[in-house]
């Protein structure tokens, strides 16, 4: 009976002690998560990609912030309740909300979103690039808030034109033929030249054109004319030539075939003359449109482009041979 009642107070003996021990560790526990908030700790915050490192006495998430005048919008994400107790290597993520605007083309459009980097918006956003679209600013550009995006669509098309070649027309003399007279001995047609084009679009409006093949599918035929050179010379007459600027409206009421036109006090208006610079030996043939001139000596007045061709103008008057031109 001794020894059972000796075992007996061994065991509650026993039990008291770890009640007082257990008590003692909790309290030493609790001791030490209360120094733990207290005490100065490390914080980790990664601020939308900028990540940082803080030794702080902050409690809560909440006086951290305010610590670091980190303000957080509405629609922003943070990864801790403000509420919530800061330990040691607590990590504070935050996602700022961000907004972008999108010029697709001629399409404008707003969006809004967490992600930092263009490829996870474009890809949340379902849009699609194709090979050669271009993107401004360039795609490894990190995303900010108010940031414009603007979509070149680049489309690269092989085209295939048929285009015309202008025939050439082509001049033979013939001194049997009168110098007025002509006469179409070839008619000449245009030919047909296929040609293959690489044609770049931004935005369905065309950029660039260049030409990667081209192919002759019909030659052109010349224009074949024969022009008459015989002159049936008349009257001659010689004198003095001298010159002005002849008023466009006296042109326009006898066109000149050879565009050079004079004035003259006998012959008829409408008839051609042989204008021959008697020191150089170089002539024309002037339309008489106009009278004059008048005074001593001279016998034509020719316009500023015919009396350059024989003459320079500073020279004033030349001495010439004018003949009558028959046919």
């Amino acid at each position: 009976m001794k020894s059972k009642s000796k075992f007996k107070i061994i065991i509650v003996v026993g039990m008291l002690l770890g009640v007082v021990f257990g008590a003692k560790a909790f309290f030493s526990e609790g001791e030490l998560i209360q120094g733990s908030i207290e005490s100065e700790k490390k914080v980790i915050c990664d601020d939308d990609g900028m990540v940082f490192e803080v030794r702080t006495k902050a409690k809560f998430v909440k006086d951290f912030l305010d610590e670091q005048k980190i303000e957080i919008g509405k629609k922003d994400y943070i990864s801790m309740p403000e509420d919530a107790v800061l330990y040691s290597n607590s990590i504070i993520s935050i996602l700022r909300s961000k907004k972008i605007t999108v010029f697709d083309g001629d399409i404008k459009k707003e969006y809004e979103t967490f992600f930092s980097d263009m490829q996870n918006f474009f890809w949340s956003n379902n849009i699609k690039l194709a090979e050669f679209d271009i993107v401004d600013p360039e795609i490894s550009t990190p995303i900010y808030n108010k940031m414009e995006i603007e979509i070149i669509r680049v489309e690269i098309r092989e085209e295939v034109k048929n285009e015309q070649i202008k025939f050439k027309t082509v001049s033979e003399d013939d001194s049997d033929m009168g110098w007025r007279e002509e006469k179409v001995i070839q008619k000449g047609e245009n030919g047909t030249k296929k040609i293959e084009y690489e044609v770049v679009y931004y935005n369905d409006k065309e950029i660039s054109r260049k030409i990667k093949n081209s192919e002759i599918i019909k030659e052109p035929t010349e224009k074949i004319i024969k022009k008459g050179t015989y002159v049936k010379i008349g009257k001659a007459h010689k004198g003095l030539a001298s010159w002005y600027a002849q008023p466009s409206h006296l042109k326009s009421a006898f066109p000149s075939l050879t565009g050079y036109y004079a004035a003259n006090p006998w012959l008829p208006k409408g008839s051609y003359v042989k204008v021959t610079n008697k020191n150089s030996g170089d002539s024309i043939i002037a339309r008489i449109n106009d009278r004059g001139p008048f005074g001593p000596g001279r016998i034509i007045d020719l316009d500023k482009t015919a009396f350059s061709a024989i003459a320079s103008l500073g020279a004033g008057v030349v001495d010439v041979k004018m003949e009558e031109i028959l046919n």
